[in-house]
């Protein structure tokens, strides 16, 4: 957990002539618990969010240690349950901003205002996060073969901004040549921009992660993108494309060379290898494709499965921003 939120508590310890007193209140210092939790502000917004979260957090002493706690499936808040948590934490994110456009606009926001921007937000962004008070805000739809652990060198990492990213993986159904490749475009914060699945004839794994390789530079050529970073799970298949020798097998050397020829003609392209717990959503995407023999683009909503993944990740990548991961 990071301590990066530049409240005025944190300001304080640095600066002796920088008041630690809450922007809104005036009450407490601002501390990120204080800020988050329990400023009247931020607790009138849990009161109309969620009665369920309200409840919790009025119990809560440091936020910190609160989203440490929901690696624990057993608790009343956990990573597994998607709906809840993406709600947490779009709402954390909100609060976090309307208190800077207090601070540098002097705009204040009352509560009314600040939900219908949450709804909308989620809304727009088609996030799973059970608004409607009838939902089931505990649903935990993620399947056990589908699990989700929360240790940062398990997930998706995010690019900087300025770049795209897209990330690759094939699967090979067994005794057979039928290949699912999957390839998804996200921007900086893990939102997806565009997915693609296909099904090609590989002769085995290799040829599969090489073919899923240039299927993005080919993608990558068609939709004219600049400063992109593909990432794939096969190290010798990556090494091949970046090096000047071919180490994966020789079979696939025509793949391989057409990839470098790409590579050249785009020129601010990487290529680069990620290991395969941090490629999870591309994972799932493919094994998807190999089953259902699914060839097409998708804009928005991927499978429910892969969906959840996703969210989880981009939950991840918003919690780190604001310094709770």
């Amino acid at each position: 957990m990071h301590d990066i939120l530049p409240v005025n508590e944190r300001k304080a310890r640095q600066n002796q002539h920088i008041q630690a007193l809450c922007q809104r209140c005036r009450n407490e210092n601002e501390t990120i618990t204080h800020l988050l939790i329990h400023c009247n502000y931020a607790t009138t917004v849990w009161s109309v969010i969620s009665l369920e979260v309200y409840q919790e957090v009025r119990n809560i002493s440091d936020v910190r240690q609160w989203v440490k706690s929901w690696c624990n499936p057993d608790n009343n808040i956990s990573f597994n349950k998607t709906l809840i948590i993406n709600k947490i934490v779009i709402t954390m994110w909100f609060i976090w901003k309307s208190r800077c456009e207090l601070v540098f606009d002097n705009n204040r926001c009352n509560v009314s205002s600040l939900k219908h921007s949450i709804i909308t937000f989620s809304n727009e962004n088609k996030i799973q996060s059970s608004f409607r008070d009838n939902q089931n805000q505990n649903s935990n739809i993620i399947t056990r073969g589908n699990s989700i652990n929360t240790r940062s060198n398990r997930n998706w990492n995010p690019h900087p901004r300025g770049k795209i990213k897209i990330n690759i993986d094939a699967s090979v159904l067994p005794n057979s040549f039928h290949t699912g490749i999957a390839l998804i475009i996200r921007d900086f914060t893990g939102k997806m921009v565009e997915a693609w699945t296909l099904v090609e004839r590989t002769r085995d794994v290799a040829q599969a992660k090489a073919m899923a390789v240039l299927k993005a530079l080919q993608w990558i050529l068609q939709l004219q993108l600049q400063n992109v970073i593909v990432e794939g799970d096969n190290k010798e298949v990556m090494d091949s494309i970046n090096g000047d020798s071919i180490i994966t097998r020789w079979e696939n050397s025509n793949i391989i060379r057409e990839c470098q020829h790409l590579m050249k003609c785009l020129g601010n392209v990487q290529v680069c290898f990620q290991s395969r717990k941090c490629n999870q959503v591309q994972d799932l995407l493919a094994k998807y494709d190999k089953v259902n023999n699914c060839t097409r683009k998708w804009s928005s909503i991927l499978p429910m499965s892969v969906m959840y993944r996703l969210e989880f990740e981009k939950n991840l990548v918003m919690l780190n921003f604001i310094g709770l991961l």
